[in-house]
Formats: structure tokens, C-alpha cells, sequence
């Protein structure tokens, strides 16, 4: 069950944190607030990936991955977003906000990922780990 409770505390987190995002970055013109949430949460699951890696219990994988990313990344939104920009004519915008947060989401898991690694590399050099 703590798995379970783990999941429900991470998605609780990762929904409010999407919402404080989504307004802060908030453009009528453009969905910037969804993509700044969708960016930094792939930088976000690469970072978690590349510092806990296989080293993470269910618990801690539930509460990171399920749980906290799962609420605060925003896929559903990114693709009613870009539909709704086709059904409103705008299809060469709705193809550029799909590419790059497809790329760039991509590429920010990478560098996470290895941010993730040279950090555990740093760390466990400073500290003799």
C-alpha cells in the first residue's frame, strides 16, 4: 500500500506544480505555460534517471516517475493544444509546437540524464564516496 500512497503524494505534488507553472508562463497567444511543462519535465525524468537510476526502490520509482512526473507532465494538454490550433487554421503552428517539444523533450532527457551522471561522478569525487 505505501507504494500506492507514494504514487498518489507524487501526482498530488506534480498537478499543483504543473498549474503554478502553466500560470506563471501563462500567453493567450501560444501555449507557453504546457510547453515550459512538458520541456522541463523531460529535463526533470532525466536528471531522477541519471542521479537514482537503477538504484531506486518501487516506492521512490512510484513517488518520481508515476507519481510526481506522471502529474506534472502534460501530454494530454499538448495534444488537445495542438489540435485545437489545427481546428483554429493554424497548422504550421501546431506542427512547430509539436516538433519542438517532441525534439527538445527528447534532447532534455538526454542531457538530464547525463547531468544526472556527472553529478553522481562530481559528488562521489568531492566527497570520496
Amino acid at each position: 500500500m505505501s507504494q500506492v500512497l507514494a504514487i498518489a503524494l507524487g501526482g498530488l505534488i506534480g498537478v499543483l506544480a504543473r498549474f503554478l507553472v502553466v500560470k506563471i508562463f501563462f500567453r493567450p497567444e501560444f501555449p507557453m505555460g504546457t510547453l515550459v511543462v512538458n520541456l522541463s519535465s523531460a529535463l526533470l525524468i532525466g536528471l531522477i534517471i541519471g542521479v537514482l537510476g537503477e538504484s531506486m526502490s518501487l516506492v521512490q520509482k512510484g513517488f518520481l516517475i508515476s507519481g510526481l512526473m506522471g502529474g506534472y507532465s502534460t501530454f494530454s494538454s499538448l495534444v488537445y493544444e495542438v489540435f485545437y490550433m489545427i481546428l483554429k487554421g493554424k497548422l504550421a503552428l501546431a506542427i512547430g509546437y509539436l516538433l519542438i517539444s517532441n525534439l527538445l523533450g527528447v534532447i532534455l532527457v538526454a542531457l538530464g540524464y547525463y547531468l544526472g551522471k556527472a553529478l553522481i561522478i562530481f559528488i562521489s569525487s568531492v566527497f570520496y564516496i
